[in-house]
């Protein structure tokens, strides 16, 4: 699913459509999602690590 990055803590957006975004150090980004594909979705970090510590988990559209 694609989705639209509308803002960030950290530094200034101008919305787009994407598939993924890199989060800086202490960032937070605020996305817009229309959830039209009904299955699980797997919402991950990019890094092995973080995902092994937890920054991984799997969404549901019903």
């Amino acid at each position: 699913m694609t989705f639209k990055v509308i803002s960030s803590n950290r530094r200034k957006i101008d919305p787009w459509f994407t598939d993924t975004y890199l989060l800086g150090k202490n960032e937070t980004a605020r996305i817009a999602l229309v959830a039209d594909n009904p299955g699980v979705w797997m919402f991950h970090c990019h890094v092995i690590d973080h995902m092994e510590t937890g920054l991984m988990a799997a969404i549901e559209v019903v």
